[in-house]
Formats: C-alpha cells, sequence, structure tokens
C-alpha cells in the first residue's frame, strides 16, 4: 500500500509541476482500448486533472455505439485505477451528439468542462489527429491543444470488431483487462443479441443501396408523436412516424396512419422540412430520411403515441437514430450546414 501511495503521489505532482489546470480528453471510447489508456496518462501527466468527455452520450445502444455511458465510464476508471490513478484525478461527463448544429455540440462540451473545473481553469486539450473524424480537435481556440503520442494504429473499430465476432483472445490483447468483465457482461446479454441482430439488419438494408424515407415530425402545443419501432434495426425504438417516400405527401400519409387522420388534415398543417443525412445516424446502413413538420392544433389518436417536447431530450436513450436531434433541428429552425 505504501508503494501504491507514492506512486499516486507522483503522479499527482510531476517533477516540473502541472502545466495546466485540467488536460480534457474528448471521445465515444467504445469501449476504452489500450491506446486510450496510455493517451490518458499522458495527458495525466500535463494537468492535476483529467475531464474524460464521453461523445455520443445518452443515446440508444447500436453496433457503432454498444456501451452505455455508464458501462463506458465503469470500463474507463477500471482501467485507469489499474494504472495506479486515484478515482478523484478523474471526471467522466457525457455530451449528446448534436449532428446538425455543430456550434451547439462545442457549447455542450465546453458546459460539461466547465461543470467540473470551472470557467477560468487553465485547459489542456490532449488529442490524436488521425483523420477526418479529428476536425473537432480545432473547435475550442480557448483551449491549448496538445497532440498525443501515436500509438500504433489500434481502433476501437478494431476491437468492436473482434467483439462481433466473439474474437475473446484477440479482444483481450487490445483492451486494459479490467475493461474486460464489462465486455463480457454485455455480449452475453439480452442488449448484446439486439445489437448483433441491429448490425445485421443494417447489413441487410444497405444491400439495397440507399434507402429513402419520410418522417413526420406532428406536433400541437407542447407535444409531439413518437411510436415504437416494429423492424429491426432499432426495434422498439422510440421514432418518428416514417415510410419509403421522400416528399411532404409521403410524410402525411405516414403520420396519417399513425394517427388515424385524413392526409390531407396532414398536409394541410405542414411547415416545414429538413434533411436528415448524417452518416452515422443509422450505423451500417447507407439511409437519408427527409424529415417534414406537421403542426396540428390538439393531439388526435392514440394518446400514448404523443409525448411531451421534453421527451427529446429525457427521453434520448429510447428515441431511434437522430430523431431527436432532427425533430429539435426543425422546432427550433438550426441552420442547415453548408452542403447540405
Amino acid at each position: 500500500m505504501a508503494a501504491q501511495a507514492a506512486r499516486h503521489a507522483e503522479r499527482a505532482r510531476p517533477v516540473s509541476g502541472p502545466k495546466f489546470g485540467a488536460a480534457v480528453l474528448i471521445g465515444r471510447f467504445q469501449p476504452p482500448h489500450a491506446a486510450h489508456l496510455r493517451v490518458m496518462l499522458e495527458a495525466l501527466d500535463l494537468a492535476e486533472h483529467l475531464v474524460v468527455v464521453l461523445g455520443s452520450a445518452r443515446a440508444p445502444r447500436t453496433p457503432k455505439n454498444p456501451f452505455t455511458d455508464a458501462e463506458r465510464a465503469t470500463m474507463l476508471r477500471a482501467a485507469l485505477r489499474s494504472a495506479d490513478v486515484p478515482d478523484d484525478m478523474v471526471s467522466v461527463v457525457g455530451v449528446r451528439d448534436v449532428y446538425y448544429h455543430l456550434p451547439l455540440w462545442v457549447q455542450d462540451v465546453q458546459s460539461a468542462v466547465h461543470s467540473v473545473v470551472g470557467e477560468d481553469a487553465h485547459v489542456a486539450l490532449v488529442g490524436f489527429e488521425k483523420d477526418a473524424s479529428s476536425f473537432y480537435l480545432r473547435l475550442f481556440p480557448t483551449w491549448s491543444f496538445v497532440p498525443s503520442t501515436p500509438h500504433g494504429t489500434l481502433s476501437a473499430t478494431e476491437v468492436r470488431a473482434a467483439l462481433m465476432a466473439g474474437k475473446w483472445r484477440a479482444l483481450a490483447k487490445r483492451v486494459p483487462y479490467p475493461v474486460l468483465p464489462t465486455i463480457w457482461a454485455f455480449a452475453a446479454s439480452t442488449d448484446g443479441q439486439t445489437v448483433e441482430a441491429d448490425a445485421r439488419a443494417a447489413e441487410k438494408l444497405s444491400e439495397n443501396g440507399v434507402r429513402r424515407t419520410a418522417a413526420a415530425v406532428v406536433v400541437a402545443g407542447d407535444r409531439l408523436v413518437l411510436r415504437p419501432r416494429d423492424d429491426a434495426p432499432g426495434a422498439g425504438h422510440l421514432a418518428l412516424p416514417e415510410r419509403i417516400g421522400w416528399d411532404a405527401h409521403d410524410a402525411a400519409r405516414a403520420a396519417a396512419e399513425a394517427l388515424g387522420l385524413p392526409a390531407a388534415t396532414l398536409l394541410a398543417a405542414h411547415q416545414d422540412a429538413r434533411l436528415l443525412n448524417h452518416p452515422d445516424r443509422v450505423p451500417g446502413a447507407r439511409w437519408v430520411t427527409q424529415a417534414h413538420l406537421f403542426r396540428l392544433d390538439a393531439p388526435t389518436g392514440n394518446p400514448a403515441d404523443w409525448w411531451p417536447l421534453s421527451a427529446l431530450d429525457t427521453e434520448s436513450e429510447r428515441i431511434f437514430a437522430d430523431h431527436a436531434r432532427g425533430a429539435q433541428a426543425l422546432l427550433e429552425g438550426w441552420p442547415t450546414p453548408e452542403g447540405a
């Protein structure tokens, strides 16, 4: 115990003194692997405190994001403890994806970090610019960007492939040992089987080319329509009424079937439309959706289909794909990204 305490003290007090009040590492950590751990240890050599920002937070399980926020936090802390890092040197916060409003995502990340270390902390943003997906590292000009050391070619995609294939020996070589119990528990669970089924369903969809659908954002006052999906991927997730098609007539028919209204009634209430086309919206499938906004005077049909607008945030773990953020984009008038 004395030797371990000495190592804790050494990590908490680098010889030259910490250069930053906090080091920030942003990632999905699906799941945390050996290279993630090495980067986190590098970050702790720079700062008094490490803030790990979990991307894709409060989202439903998918083949690309199979682990929950709580599971990822558990794995991260277990890996760091195995490297003699005390829990009080690390904070883990979650930030939701905002596919269609990048400034809002930046604001959410900053708010999450500042809630832990304060707004005046001298912050180092640590990361490795490996490809185009690392663009976010340059979006925080008030933080000091500190490039991390490249640690081979290991990626979470590779780890997830080993998980889905049941290649446990290969998986064990790629993640810190304390991470494995959470992975094994997931693989043996009903959730693990559901994610595997979603991966197969998405692959089958992609065989038929790009899937194009029309979705209806039906609002009455402070409520909107969400219904459980019947099919994989995402069976059981809440979703906007949707059908194969593209224009307002197709979306109106989807909503009319859900609510038991004439499609003409929905068309008369049509207000706006927006393209939902982020490549990660339905992992493994090439699927784009034109979302159409309809405003009714009052809820109608099955009351169970009408949810408070706040559910777009509070129930985000249960909402399919990007339907929550897509609905918010329409309702709040988010700017359309260039090239969309």
